[in-house]
């Protein structure tokens, strides 16, 4: 499956700080597992991978959700946050992200959960009634 996102090159002088910075918020805080990755610019040749760092959700994780529903996935991002903000908040801008930089990828798993999501939270509430 391919990943779409952003490479960050760091500075020499900024290296120790921001990966101090990433091993708390998402080693430590969010329980993901460093790896190094080949990283393909997009527009680039294939020669011209590089290699980066990524984080990534193992089933190791106590917050890994794993396989899941659509629906299901939509409910557990309405009901969670963590140190770094809503999940919500960040799907939404996930989302927005995907369609501002990746005008021509339809990444349908992303955008279903983010209808779902959306349909569950302007549902009215029943329990009000």
């Amino acid at each position: 499956a391919d990943t779409w996102g952003v490479a960050y090159q760091v500075q020499q002088e900024q290296l120790r700080h921001s990966l101090e910075y990433l091993n708390l918020r998402e080693g430590v805080l969010g329980g993901y597992v460093c790896k190094m990755v080949t990283f393909h610019p997009q527009g680039l040749q294939a020669c011209d991978s590089i290699l980066a760092l990524a984080y990534i959700a193992t089933p190791q994780n106590p917050l890994y959700l794993g396989p899941a529903e659509t629906e299901h996935i939509a409910g557990q991002i309405l009901c969670c946050s963590g140190h770094s903000g809503h999940n919500l908040d960040y799907l939404l801008r996930l989302a927005q992200f995907m369609r501002s930089a990746c005008p021509g990828v339809e990444d349908e798993h992303l955008f279903s959960i983010e209808a779902a999501t959306r349909a569950i939270a302007s549902a009215p509430d029943d329990r009000q009634a």
